[in-house]
């Protein structure tokens, strides 16, 4: 009798659970349109709301095998925590839509927690190379191609690595303005690096500027990767017009 009170139980709480799922899924569907419009606070709520609600299944599914273990317990719940790294994902592509990329680091990290696959690494890299963080970008990318080295994303990810292995120069040294402006080959960081080497390693004053810059520019480029908010003012009112006066000199 317990037995049977117990199956019946657990039934009734994997029905919650689908039906949780499912509402998990429309709000997932609806997601794509809403980041598109670049609209981060709303997509960042329903992604918010998308895990909760699969939390809220998960602990339905919990509450099922602790009555009666079946197939379709186990099945559900890897089904919600895949769903559980799609929303994760979301949650990242909204972020960075809001140039908010150290909470789109974090969320693509949870997102390869619950499910590692080369997309999830690739935003990740993309994310991390917006960062300034190179090294850690072509972690990223190298374990994304690793994972798929055939298929279309795997094919992205290693034409990403060879874009970063093309710049070693920009990628090594234009610390600043690459964190700033988000990729070693921005127009902000080209310009800058023709009037580094046209102009003033040619002197030796020039050339002990460009070396107290390399010693003092990297804490201050992972600072700027780190806090959107600067990044975006250092872009503006530091390196663009850098870049925009300097342009005049290296035609």
């Amino acid at each position: 009798m317990n037995d049977a009170h117990d199956k019946q139980e657990a039934e009734r709480l994997l029905l919650v659970a689908q039906s949780l799922f499912k509402d998990a899924g429309q709000l997932h569907r609806s997601l794509p349109t809403i980041i598109t419009d670049q609209n981060r606070p709303a997509a960042d709520a329903m992604a918010e709301r998308g895990l909760n609600i699969l939390e809220n299944a998960l602990r339905h599914i919990q509450q099922a095998r602790s009555h009666y273990s079946s197939v379709q317990t186990r099945d559900l719940e890897a089904r919600v925590a895949q769903a559980e790294a799609v929303f994760w994902m979301a949650r990242a592509k909204c972020y960075v839509e809001g140039e908010c990329l150290e909470e789109a680091r974090r969320s693509a990290e949870r997102a390869i927690q619950l499910k590692s696959d080369p997309f999830s690494y690739v935003i990740l890299g993309d994310i991390l190379r917006r960062q300034g963080s190179m090294a850690a970008a072509r972690s990223a990318y190298q374990k994304a191609v690793d994972l798929d080295p055939m298929s279309e994303t795997g094919v992205g990810a290693a034409k990403r690595l060879s874009e970063i292995e093309s710049a070693p120069d920009q990628t090594a040294r234009c610390f600043v303005a690459t964190a700033a402006s988000g990729s070693p080959t921005s127009w902000e960081v080209v310009v800058l690096t023709k009037f580094r080497d046209s102009i003033l390693m040619r002197g030796s004053l020039g050339r002990a500027l460009v070396g107290a810059y390399y010693v003092l520019s990297p804490p201050l480029a992972r600072f700027i990767g780190v806090h959107s908010s600067v990044r975006r003012a250092c872009l503006w009112l530091l390196v663009r017009p850098a870049a925009a006066l300097t342009r005049l000199f290296v035609r």
